[in-house]
């Protein structure tokens, strides 16, 4: 009868002695709950083990117990063999001698010399006799480990555990869940398996770390009633929950704060595919220093409170030609498929990427293009921020003190009900009524600040009163043709339409 995937692994365990533990480049709660947990846990089955991941850590995981023990380098995976035949040459003894950068050996024969041939240099084996691999759907995920040492990963069995889509089943062993929320929670069964006894307060805190990021403190919609069972089980075993909550949730540093900022003033809501989007530049960033690190950190705070989305996309310049973005996704959206050209990595609910040779306006078209191929709508080919000159932005201040909208209450035929009618006036007539009582003003007093409004009605060309401009005027055009207007984009006027345009509220006498 074949053994299940947690029976080989329990078989992998107890033949192995020296184990290593990897996972992901880009860590978060998941990874490195699942890693420090299985540690410690294997720890006292009396096993050596070593963790190791390709990049350094860095808060709000500074809180996790044994963090100190992650390294970014694996040290001594094999031994170097000289073999000496000693059947025609006895050996008298060995030494050897530090010289500079060298280390020179010496092999001292009985009698005679010992002939070059007698020498035979070899590999010995491996340090590590099992890797496990978490939380990661592919090998190049675990990026420079892995790259330094991929023999070591072709030649030793790997257990394989994960809860991503689209896995590609690496391992000697996979034991991959793509039902659960996250690996700690697939982690807890293994363990479970080891025998009772191995949930103290750090494990339990560590796997119950890994399930809260993953799920956003049970807001996602992958929380299930397992994943509360489980966590309620590390909770009684003395997981510190108000740790971990605290650490992830309530200390957020004054440059992430402001990041927060920065993202929602930036922030454009796309109706027709539901997907909010802010795009930061370099200059949008100033002195703060952004990393991808620090958008985890609070971009689930702002995707679940942001209404009628089903995803939120945060791009931003990490330097000139270098893009970094994120991606939040509720169905139907897949964020993992959406950022797969770009060599992202994650799943369908979050993924995110970095990418050389990109501007941030052709990033933005990219995905963007591909949400709407996904979705099976069209997408023009524009970005939703546009590339500002500051010659633009002086004629949009124009626009806005030359122009305006009015919104006049008209009623209706045959009844005493009002209706709205949107009036478009190309120049502002209230503004041109005050600079023409100034004009007054100069032309009558000289210098005087005031003047009586029975006076101002006395002169030949007396202020018309904007009621009476309406009089006349067919309710909804403009009074003033604008066709000859250059049209701009939604983005130059705030979604307002034509330049000549703004909106204000006026009502006349009924």
């Amino acid at each position: 009868m074949e053994l299940s995937p947690k029976q080989q692994i329990n078989e992998l365990i107890k033949t192995s002695k020296n184990i290593l533990i990897v996972s992901h480049s880009k860590l978060n709660g998941d990874a490195l709950g699942s890693m420090l947990a299985l540690e410690k846990v294997l720890t006292k089955l009396e096993k050596e083990v070593s963790i190791v991941t390709s990049e350094k850590t860095e808060d709000p995981y500074s809180f996790l117990p044994g963090l100190g023990k992650l390294k970014n380098n694996i040290s001594g995976t094999r031994d170097f063999i000289v073999r000496i035949n000693t059947e025609k040459t006895p050996l008298e003894k060995l030494s050897y001698s530090q010289e500079d950068k060298f280390v020179n050996v010496v092999i001292s024969p009985k009698n005679g010399k010992i002939d070059p041939k007698d020498l035979e240099l070899s590999q010995g084996n491996f340090k590590f006799d099992l890797i496990f691999v978490l939380d990661t759907p592919n090998v190049d995920k675990i990026d420079k480990v892995y790259d330094r040492e991929t023999e070591l990963f072709l030649e030793t069995p790997i257990v394989n555990v994960d809860h991503h889509e689209g896995n590609e089943y690496f391992g000697t062993v996979n034991l991959v869940d793509m039902t659960a929320t996250s690996t700690c929670e697939i982690l807890v069964s293994i363990i479970e398996s080891f025998g009772a006894g191995h949930f103290d307060e750090d494990v339990a805190t560590c796997l119950l770390t890994g399930i809260i990021t993953d799920t956003e403190s049970y807001k996602k919609i992958n929380t299930t009633p397992k994943s509360l069972t489980i966590s309620a089980q590390m909770l009684a075993a003395g997981a510190r929950q108000q740790e971990i909550i605290n650490n992830l949730y309530k200390a957020h540093s004054f440059d992430s704060l402001k990041l927060i900022g920065k993202i929602l003033s930036k922030l454009e809501y796309n109706s027709d595919l539901k997907v909010s989007i802010s795009a930061l530049s370099r200059e949008d960033l100033g002195q703060i220093e952004l990393e991808l690190n620090d958008l985890r950190i609070v971009s689930d705070d702002i995707f679940l409170q942001i209404p009628n989305s089903d995803a939120l996309v945060v791009l931003f310049e990490t330097q000139a030609g270098k893009v970094s973005g994120m991606i939040k996704s509720f169905t139907p959206i897949n964020a993992l498929d959406v950022v797969s050209k770009l060599g992202g990595s994650g799943d369908s609910k979050s993924a995110e990427f970095e990418i050389s040779n990109l501007s941030l306006k052709s990033a933005l078209n990219q995905i963007f293009t591909n949400i709407a191929e996904r979705l099976g709508k069209s997408f023009t080919n524009t970005p939703p921020v546009a590339e500002t000159t500051k010659e633009e932005i002086q004629t949009k201040n124009e626009v806005v003190n030359k122009t305006r909208e009015y919104l006049v209450e008209a009623p209706l035929a045959e009844s005493d009900n009002v209706e709205n009618i949107m009036v478009t006036f190309p120049e502002d007539p209230i503004s041109k009524a005050i600079e023409s009582i100034d004009q007054e003003i100069d032309n009558h007093n000289g210098d005087a600040a005031n003047i009586d409004i029975d006076d101002a009605k006395s002169k030949d060309e007396p202020l018309k009163p904007l009621g009476n401009i309406l009089e006349s005027h067919k309710p909804g055009t403009a009074l003033d043709s604008v066709n000859e207007q250059p049209p701009v984009s939604r983005n130059e006027t705030n979604g307002l339409g034509n330049k000549n345009e703004r909106i204000e509220t006026w009502k006349s006498e009924k």
